[in-house]
């Protein structure tokens, strides 16, 4: 429960970011449905716009993060980043919604999925996760693109295609494991073959992105479970570098494609959601 020193100092919070951020959000929010679910990012759009709109992008990406950050690993010094983030998130579903700009009710929105956030976090991630993952999505998809087009001599796709490497250029840390060493391959190839050290292959999903790499390509997380259940790891990836590294992580080998699972995002309740799946 929250109590009521707690709860008054997150309805000043609410209040500041809805009141301060909240119509930034909102118009992005409008932006996404006016465009039938994408952002403006091809050469035809309007430069004002998408520079305006990358900051928030990035941003929504970065708040998703601290967020998932308070919520998965109990990480107290987050808790005032979640909660912008839930103020920032209400007000692009206002906008989402098609409905005006209301400060009151982003808050009022906000508010009531940090109580849920706080009080049942299981049903948080249950019934709030999906809707905060298709927005994030759509921010890297612009993020991706914006690159695409400041590039416009690299192959097309929205996720800009780079060449085949063992390593990232600049990469610093464990491999694989730390978001300074990212896997240069894609992530349903790699982790489909991957195999815990009894040889176990993997259960796994996208928890999401979490900022730019050694080489600024935007890294992506991914949490692995194996089939029996003794190896349970988060992973790193670099997945515009689509045909895979060879190296493999610590204590980990590759087989044949056995390994079950998704990067288009999170699975909850995980793994059992993966269960049935082919």
């Amino acid at each position: 429960m929250v109590g009521f020193r707690q709860a008054w100092r997150v309805s000043g919070l609410t209040k500041e970011h809805a009141i301060r951020q909240g119509p930034s959000f909102h118009q992005f929010g409008s932006l996404l449905r006016t465009a039938s679910g994408t952002i403006p990012s091809g050469p035809s759009s309007s430069s004002v716009t998408a520079a305006r709109l990358l900051p928030l992008a990035r941003k929504m990406i970065d708040l998703r993060r601290c967020h998932d950050e308070y919520v998965l690993r109990r990480a107290a010094h987050q808790h005032d980043a979640a909660v912008e983030f839930l103020v920032c998130f209400a007000a692009v579903a206002l906008g989402l919604d098609g409905a005006p700009f209301d400060w009151s009710a982003a808050r009022n929105l906000s508010q009531g999925v940090y109580t849920c956030m706080v009080d049942t976090p299981e049903i948080h991630k249950q019934e709030n996760f999906p809707n905060f993952d298709a927005v994030c999505e759509i921010c890297r998809s612009f993020i991706a693109a914006r690159q695409r087009v400041a590039a416009p001599d690299r192959p097309s796709g929205l996720r800009v295609q780079a060449e085949q490497r063992d390593q990232i250029e600049g990469a610093d840390g464990e491999f694989g494991y730390e978001p300074t060493n990212p896997i240069p391959a894609d992530g349903n190839w790699y982790c489909r073959r991957l195999r815990c050290p009894l040889r176990h292959p993997y259960w796994y999903h996208r928890l999401g992105s979490i900022g730019p790499g050694p080489d600024g390509h935007i890294v992506d997380q991914v949490e692995a479970q194996c089939f029996g259940g003794e190896s349970r790891i988060h992973l790193f990836f670099d997945m515009y570098h689509t045909t895979p590294s060879s190296l493999v992580p610590t204590g980990l080998s590759m087989g044949s494609e056995a390994g079950r699972g998704s990067t288009r995002g999170r699975v909850s309740p995980f793994p059992e959601g993966l269960f049935d799946a082919k």
